[in-house]
């Protein structure tokens, strides 16, 4: 939704440089690089669980609410 490709790039270093994720070249394609989660990334990832209902309803939104904010937010956009 909120992603852009040029974005990526720079969000994933960020992941790399606090050690969240792994990167490596993929064996297959060296145009392509595999991006895996780290240990200390599952265990950030699991701490924050016992926040998800509260972030869960912060909008108070449905799923299919959810869904269609999303599509008229990307058509904002363009």
């Amino acid at each position: 939704m909120l992603d852009k490709n040029s974005d990526v790039s720079r969000l994933l270093d960020r992941l790399l440089a606090k050690n969240l994720i792994s990167k490596k070249t993929c064996p297959n394609d060296k145009r392509a690089t595999d991006v895996n989660i780290t240990e200390p990334g599952l265990e950030l990832l699991k701490s924050l669980e016992k926040y998800q209902n509260e972030l869960d309803g912060v909008l108070s939104i449905n799923e299919e609410e959810a869904a269609r904010l999303s599509e008229l937010l990307d058509k904002c956009r363009g």
